[in-house]
């Protein structure tokens, strides 16, 4: 596994959880990442997994160090690959599946890539762009998460991607234990994603404020950290609403958090495919979300499971929460159909599902030793 770290993170959150059931499961697995030594997986790892953080995780300072810094991240990871002979390499993210095609297949190992977003929403840039395009064919597959990503792969760059969802330990979420609560009790609005743009935080707080006088008992909390930390903090400032919403950073005990809530909120302009809105339903929270590009609409299965509303609409999201928000009934309907939706997310199926698409790849090309490949 080659990825940038094990840090908090969805695409970080499914590597994890990837690599425990293989390893679980009696494989071998190397996890290559760009992490000094000195900091640890936030998510936990199985002990057999051979844990290798490479210490690539420079800021390049212009467009002659981010060259030389990538050469410098490819020639590692070669001599990484080289080290750790694997029978396939699989990748996360974009930066990491470019090297990761050009360092595997240069030692004559199969690899396969795996886009975490919608590459059609989110911007990366004409020279990442154009590394994507170069490589992605010398790929020997592309996992994308949704079938409309894996459209727009086939349209865009005429590759046809293997679509795998994301995974779900659903033992981690029981829905008997949510709390009951009185008609009185406070109620609480949960939002979990990094602090950046395209998690629309800014959107759902805009949103809130639209039906805080009306809900005097609602709160928001919201999960994450990033880069918009503090203008958000300055929105809420501008509200009037630091005693009611509060930005709670990042936090291990997800599961608990979602049992205490009585709405999830998800106000994203684009995703992959959404963790934390199955982690929600799972744990049988009513979800209202956007019905943006990635996999929310599959997930919610339209409106069966959930309420999807537009993406940058203040105003719609603001009344999806009024009308739910008004009605327990509406909530709890909600909420018992939701952990319906996440059993086909369940891990063990979706990391066997991963192994038979590695084992087809490695049985379908002739082993070669990495040994006779040009020394670095």
């Amino acid at each position: 596994m080659v990825i940038s770290s094990f840090d908090a993170g969805g695409a970080e959150r499914v590597a994890s959880i990837l690599c425990n059931r293989w390893a679980r499961a009696g494989h071998a697995v190397t996890a290559l990442v760009w992490s000094p030594p000195s900091k640890a997986a936030h998510y936990p790892l199985d002990p057999s997994i051979n844990y290798i953080p490479l210490d690539l995780a420079r800021i390049s300072t212009g467009t002659l160090d981010v060259a030389r810094q990538n050469l410098r991240r490819l020639r590692c990871l070669r001599a990484a690959l080289r080290r750790a002979d694997p029978t396939v390499v699989i990748s996360f993210m974009v930066e990491q599946n470019v090297l990761a095609i050009l360092a595997a297949r240069s030692l004559r190992i199969p690899v396969v890539a795996s886009e975490r977003v919608h590459p059609g929403a989110h911007a990366i840039g004409f020279v990442r762009n154009t590394a994507r395009r170069l490589t992605y064919p010398l790929a020997d597959a592309i996992v994308v998460q949704t079938s409309d990503i894996a459209d727009w792969f086939a349209t865009r760059m005429n590759i046809r991607a293997v679509v795998l969802p994301n995974p779900l330990e659903l033992a981690s979420f029981p829905t008997a234990q949510r709390p009951a609560k009185s008609p009185s009790d406070p109620r609480l609005i949960v939002a979990i994603g990094r602090l950046e743009r395209q998690k629309g935080h800014d959107v759902l707080i805009a949103a809130f404020a639209h039906v805080a006088a009306r809900f005097t008992n609602w709160r928001l909390d919201i999960f994450g950290s990033g880069s918009l930390e503090q203008d958000l903090r300055r929105r809420i400032a501008q509200a009037g609403l630091e005693s009611r919403i509060t930005l709670r950073g990042v936090v291990d005990d997800i599961p608990n958090i979602l049992r205490s809530a009585d709405l999830f909120v998800q106000a994203s302009r684009y995703e992959g495919f959404p963790n934390t809105i199955v982690e929600a339903l799972a744990s049988g929270c009513c979800v209202i979300a956007t019905d943006s590009p990635g996999a929310t609409a599959e997930i919610l299965d339209s409106d069966a499971y959930g309420t999807l509303v537009a993406p940058n609409d203040v105003d719609g999201l603001a009344a999806a929460m009024a009308t739910v928000m008004a009605d327990a009934t509406l909530r709890e309907s909600y909420a018992r159909r939701a952990p319906a939706a996440t059993t086909r997310y369940e891990a063990s199926a979706i990391a066997a599902r991963w192994l038979e698409l590695l084992a087809g790849i490695a049985t379908a090309i002739p082993a070669t030793s990495i040994r006779s490949a040009p020394n670095d």
